[in-house]
């Protein structure tokens, strides 16, 4: 600050003609030092009486303070005297607040970016699973709050999150318990810096190391926590530091006040025999007069400079200065009037950074990410390892070079999940009463799958796909027939050409007998029929080897069947003056008629358009509809079935209703249109597959299956009902019964517990006396009765919610029957009530 004030009073162009003065004070990190210097700086005693002139405020700005907490002490006391206040430090959340805070500024962003860019350092690492630890301050509480909202937000899961203050050392002992305890291989360190360096001691002496630090500001590039105990808790810790700006003059400022302050021996100007005594303590220190490496890691030395410039370059404004000319004279500035201009302020420093600052006081974020290193030498180095900068694109904003971390304890990067991923073929199932971040990876069922990594859920292949044994590919489907290599294959093949070979052998012989008395005795036409019928059932299993085509599955079955069901109706139509004991042929030709026509029509919905429109007989409609179990009514007409048959394919989503067709809540009523003008519908472009008729009637079984359910449920209504009405028949007995027991004493009693009974089995609790009226119903009971709560407590109906109104009437039905006194049924039911759950 010291180099600032000077830098500016020795310019020409800010402020020509005006110095600026100033009162340094070290508050040693103490709120009540801060309270302190607060006060005196309030009351004047700093200042004497030359230091007013002309009226005016002898205090236009107070630069400071470092810490958060500090730093909200100091402007709520100068708050009411509009005093700006501007940090270059302090960079709690909490000072954004314009309405408590109107004129605090800072220099350095508000922690709502570093909380921010803390999340996005573990995420970018794939790190889900993180303790954390804060300050119990301003600073360490808000910057903490961000942090944890923002995790949530990333899918972050929090082991813990505790905290403490520097004069807490109980608290402080919870936290290295917790930390030792724990599963979580990464700590955020939300700590100011003498919470750190408490914990990084306590740590170092019990000797718990292998933990990921990730630090902020406050201590990532203090080299005073750099001690050869605290750098194996501390080595390999990441964290964010304020951006390093190099202020031109600064570093060589520094050095010769330091060696003219603290060695004077070291002054080249005066008399030197004075200071040779001295001064020959000093030989080997004087060694490193030139050494100034360390200077620019005084990086909050630019956010200083800054906000010296800051004021002055609200002064210049305020007091019109002019570089030739000068600033006026006789102007009167207020500390109000520079918390205004200091809003506006927008100017460049010599290092070619931009100061302004933003709607919530704070400047823009900018943060270099830091890692604590070793050198070769074995000495501690913070090397920059990325950046942060939110005056960039969201995509350009967060950089990490990870190939030049150097880890915790020198090792691999560490990994910090609550559990492992979950690789592709597998789901995430949560863990009961855990975080989200704990899981259990369960294998896909068999036809599902999933194909990437950490998979909420398995997706289910498609009807002609299956999953592969590792469950992350859906794979057509193995098509497995008999072939005819197998030796099962073989062997069916064999007994087969033998089935037909020995009825070969038999037609033959009976061809070649058909005229001897046996052969016409057992009917040679019908027996004929039967060998060659049995020569088809035995070449009939020929098709079911080898691979299935359409011949072999559709066309092979059916043109057996349908010439069965040919030959056996040309027989029944032959037989059909026979006698019934001696004509089973129709019954025969019934049998084999049913399937052939079930396939017929399976394979024609399944390779041909469907139409209903030919349908024009009675018979076709219901066959149609017993295929697809539509039940219609057989003895409605024709056009009736129509309008029912094709409404329930509509709803079946076999059809598409066209124009005219309206689909209400439970049916589909066809208009003027008529069935007649139904489009030709094909099931392959209605997106059905093969497997129609199965999906139907599987559709079938759980509407079915619904409507059991339904009937289970009306039937267990029924049987409360009735349970209830067998409780209140009960009731109504049992008051019948009590209505002639007289009772001796006019006090009711409350019921008592066991405890209260077995102390004193007498005692009872006077309520209410009861107090009969001419017009009350229990007229006829005596005037000196005893009603006892306990007794009749039990008769009180069950309450039950759904049946509000009905429990109190019979409520009243029941008190009414055993002559309760009104003055205490508000009791009973006050009994009854109290004892819901």
């Amino acid at each position: 600050m010291i180099f600032a004030i000077e830098e500016i009073n020795r310019s020409e162009s800010l402020l020509p003609n005006v110095s600026i003065g100033y009162r340094i004070y070290d508050t040693c990190g103490s709120r009540l030092s801060t309270m302190s210097a607060v006060m005196g700086l309030m009351n004047g005693q700093a200042f004497g009486a030359g230091y007013i002139c002309n009226g005016e405020s002898p205090l236009h700005a107070i630069i400071g303070e470092s810490e958060s907490s500090a730093t909200v002490i100091l402007s709520r006391t100068t708050g009411p005297f509009k005093i700006p206040v501007i940090s270059h430090s302090a960079s709690c959340e909490c000072l954004s607040n314009r309405k408590d805070y109107p004129s605090v500024f800072r220099t350095m962003a508000s922690d709502y970016h570093q909380s921010r860019a803390l999340a996005s350092i573990v995420k970018h690492l794939g790190w889900s699973w993180v303790g954390a630890v804060n300050s119990d301050n301003e600073y360490g509480n808000y910057g903490m709050a961000i942090f944890l909202k923002t995790a949530q937000e990333n899918g972050i899961c929090v082991e813990y999150s505790v905290k403490f203050y520097r004069t807490e050392p109980e608290k402080l002992q919870k936290v290295v318990d917790i930390i030792r305890k724990s599963t979580a291989k990464v700590i955020i360190a939300f700590l100011s810096l003498p919470e750190m360096g408490l914990l990084t001691d306590q740590l170092s002496i019990q000797n718990i190391t292998g933990f990921q630090m990730i630090g902020v500001k406050s201590w990532i590039t203090v080299k005073s926590l750099i001690t050869p105990n605290s750098f194996r808790v501390l080595e390999g810790s990441l964290g964010f530091a304020v951006k390093k700006i190099n202020v031109e003059g600064f570093a060589d400022y520094v050095l010769k006040e330091f060696w003219n302050t603290a060695f004077p021996c070291s002054r080249s100007e005066g008399i030197f025999s004075q200071y040779a005594l001295s001064c020959s303590r000093y030989k080997e220190l004087l060694l490193l007069k030139n050494y100034n490496e360390d200077v620019p890691e005084q990086r909050y030395a630019s956010y200083v400079y800054k906000a010296v410039y800051a004021v002055a370059n609200s002064l210049h404004s305020l007091l019109k200065c002019k570089e030739k000319e000068g600033c006026e004279k006789g102007l009167t500035i207020q500390p109000q009037q520079i918390v205004e201009a200091v809003k506006k302020a927008n100017f460049t420093i010599k290092t070619g950074d931009r100061v302004w600052f933003d709607s919530t006081g704070g400047a823009v974020a900018q943060y270099d990410i830091i890692n604590w290193q070793q050198d070769s030498d074995g000495s501690a180095q913070f090397k920059s390892v990325g950046y942060y900068d939110a005056s960039l694109p969201p995509h350009q904003r967060f950089v990490l070079n990870t190939e030049n971390i150097i880890w915790a304890g020198g090792q691999l990067e560490p990994m910090s999940v609550c559990s492992e991923s979950c690789p592709p073929g597998t789901r995430k199932a949560a863990q009961k009463g855990k975080p989200v971040c704990c899981y259990d990876c369960i294998t896909c069922a068999e036809g599902e799958i999933s194909n990437e990594t950490d998979s909420n859920n398995c997706k289910q292949c498609p009807g002609e796909y299956w999953s592969n044994a590792e469950k992350n590919k859906c794979v057509l489907k193995a098509v497995e027939f008999l072939s005819f290599t197998e030796v099962m294959g073989i062997v069916l093949v064999f007994f087969s050409l033998l089935g037909v070979g020995l009825t070969v052998m038999v037609a033959i012989l009976f061809y070649r007998k058909k005229n001897t008395p046996i052969i016409k005795a057992n009917n040679s036409e019908l027996s004929f029929l039967l060998l060659f019928s049995l020569t088809l059932c035995f070449l009939c299993s020929l098709t079911f080897i080898g691979r299935p085509t359409e011949w072999s599955c559709f066309w092979s079955v059916l043109g057996y069947i349908g010439l069965l069901a040919v030959l056996c109706f040309i027989l029944a139509f032959l037989a059909r003056t026979l006698p019934d004991n001696f004509n089973e042929a129709k019954f025969i030709t019934f049998n084999h008629t049913n399937p052939a026509l079930a396939a017929l029509a399976e394979s024609v919905s399944l390779q041909y358009p469907m139409k209903l429109n030919p349908c024009k007989r009675h018979r076709d409609l219901v066959s149609i509809a017993d295929f697809f179990n539509i039940n219609v009514s057989k003895e409605a007409t024709k056009q009736v079935i129509k309008e029912e048959l094709y409404g329930e394919l509509v709803k079946a989503g076999i059809l598409v209703a066209p124009e005219g067709v309206v689909e209400d809540e439970s049916e589909s009523v066809v208009k003027a249109t008529g069935l007649d003008s139904i489009p030709n519908m094909d099931p392959r472009d209605s997106g059905s597959d093969p497997s129609l008729a199965i999906k139907l009637r599987e559709l079938d079984l759980q509407l079915t299956q619904q409507e059991c359910e339904a009937q289970r449920i009306k039937l267990r209504v029924i049987e409360a009902e009735q349970e209830w009405d067998s409780e209140r028949h009960r009731f109504e007995l049992e008051a019948l019964r009590l209505r002639s027991r007289p009772t001796p004493s006019p006090r009711a009693r409350l019921p008592q517990s066991p405890q209260t009974r077995d102390s004193n089995s007498s005692a009872t609790v006077p309520i209410v006396d009861s107090v009969q009226t001419p017009n009350d119903s229990s007229s006829d009971l005596p005037v000196e009765s005893d009603f006892d709560v306990s007794k009749n407590i039990r008769f009180v109906p069950p309450f039950r919610e759904a049946e509000v109104d009905s429990y109190f009437t019979a409520f009243e039905r029941v008190a009414a029957k055993l002559q309760w006194p009104k003055d205490i049924w508000a009791l009973l039911l006050q009994c009854n009530l109290s004892c819901l759950p």
